[in-house]
């Protein structure tokens, strides 16, 4: 009987996501999230006690997102990092840019990660920020991108 009930404890300890719906489409994000949202235009949602603690996280979409203006205002940001968004893969029926930076912060390293996508359904930017794994983070902003393109309306 133990043998049975340590599994499905360890199961459940994982299962630590909520949903949240904004008018186009549904996520998972982690419990621990603080989120808000407009539910038209932006979700913002953080991991610590204020807006200025890390992880953040902040999806722009829906008819105002632009995905030229925003490719220009995020390459403009990050242009002091010699970074820009590249194309990447996204599916048959959309274009996504991406790109990912490390700073330091404190002497530690921080990341940041903006995703844009340009799709028939919805236009979106995910802009992403944590001192997670410089590959944790990449996982978690893909997957949210995939959550919004599978999800959206």
């Amino acid at each position: 009987m133990k043998i049975l009930l340590l599994p499905l404890l360890l199961l459940s300890a994982n299962v630590t996501a909520k949903e949240v719906a904004t008018e186009y489409f549904e996520l998972n994000l982690p419990n621990t999230f603080h989120v808000e949202t407009d539910k038209r235009n932006r979700l913002l949602a953080f991991g610590g006690a204020s807006p200025n603690d890390v992880p953040f996280l902040s999806i722009e979409f829906g008819e105002r997102v632009n995905p030229e203006q925003v490719i220009k205002r995020v390459n403009s940001a990050i242009k002091q990092f010699e970074k820009f968004l590249v194309e990447e893969q996204c599916s048959s029926s959309c274009q996504a840019y991406y790109v990912e930076i490390e700073t330091k912060v404190e002497n530690q390293s921080a990341y940041r990660y903006h995703y844009v996508v340009k799709s028939k359904k919805l236009n979106f930017i995910i802009s992403y920020g944590d001192k997670v794994s410089l590959e944790d983070g990449r996982v978690f902003v893909k997957s949210l991108a995939k959550q919004i393109l599978q999800n959206g309306t």
